[in-house]
This record gives C-alpha cells, structure tokens and sequence, in this order.
C-alpha cells in the first residue's frame, strides 16, 4: 500500500506500509480458516473512487493519483461491517470470550467501534491505527503480526478477520489459531 511515485503528497489517504501473511494447508488440523465470506452493498452512488488524470498532469500523471471519499463513506462503510459480520458471528457461533477482532482501520475509532457493534470487547481488538494511521489492505497482516507478538492470538480460541473497502465491500474470515474447532 504505497503511493505510486518516491513521495507521497501529506493529503494522500494511505500511509506507505507493507504486510504478507504465508498460509500453510495442514490436512486434517483442525487450526486454519473455517469460513470466508464477502458482501457488498450497492448504494447506487460512489462513496470512494481513484484516477489518474492523465490529460493534465501529463508526464507527471504516473506519480500522482488523485483519491475521494464522500463524507459519510466512512460511516456507511462501518455500518455495512457491522451488519456483515454480526450474520456472519450469528451463522458460525465462535465463542465471544475466546474471540479476537483483526479489521481494517480506515479511521481512529473504526476498530473500536466495530467491536463495539459486534459484541467483542475491545481488549480483544488490535488497534493499528494510532501507529500506522490507515493502512488500507496491509491492516489485516500487520495486526495479525503484533496479535501474534503480544500474545494475544496465541491464547484465542479464533480470530475473526473483518476487511472493510471501496464500493461498500466487506469480507469476513474465522481463523482458529489453535486446535479449537469453532462450534
């Protein structure tokens, strides 16, 4: 998630950042993902959109992309989350106490606020946002790595992945770290 130039304007959405997370298959583990799911929500408008405007800038269009958000995108997009992943929590019936929320952190308060939405307590959230500002698809992989370096995933029963984007697109993904196979 970078900007696609050496520098990045101050009024760019996304902080310069990277994060890979590596799947091992595990025949006949009960560890591992269970259950991804997507939604998308149509609002017949265009809450985010990205160009490159290669009429004026020219040359120099290669080292700029121009983001917009509309006002309420941010909102709009935590609420679809939250519709998103309490069907999902409601389908699949993980434990409340032993899960752990990892999810994009497009705002300050995204995380917390999604948490609170869904019945997982905040403790049990990774807040990237403070370090690393929105780190749009690197979120996910970056609060699984400090998860994992703090402990708080080692000791969960599963992990609920929640990655929120462009065109009121939400995915959902249980992740059992352990040998606890979700109910």
């Amino acid at each position: 998630d970078a900007y696609p130039s050496m520098s990045k304007p101050d009024d760019f959405p996304y902080n310069h950042c990277g994060a890979a997370v590596l799947l091992e298959y595990d025949q006949g583990s009960s560890r591992g993902f269970w259950s991804i799911e997507q939604r998308t929500r149509n609002t017949g408008r265009d809450e985010a959109s990205g160009r490159v405007n290669l009429y004026e800038d020219k040359e120099k269009s290669r080292y700029r992309i121009y983001v917009r958000y509309e006002e309420d995108y941010v909102r709009l997009l935590l609420e679809h989350a939250i519709d998103t992943a309490k069907d999902y929590l409601d389908r699949h019936s993980p434990s409340a106490e032993g899960l752990v929320l990892l999810c994009s952190q497009l705002a300050p308060d995204f995380g917390s606020e999604l948490a609170l939405g869904i019945g997982v307590a905040e403790d049990h959230t990774i807040d990237v946002y403070a370090d690393y500002g929105d780190p749009h698809s690197s979120a996910l992989g970056i609060a699984y790595h400090l998860g994992t370096k703090n402990g708080l995933l080692p000791s969960a029963d599963s992990v609920l992945f929640v990655n929120a984007g462009t065109g009121l697109s939400v995915g959902c993904g249980l992740y059992s770290p352990n040998l606890v196979q979700p109910r």
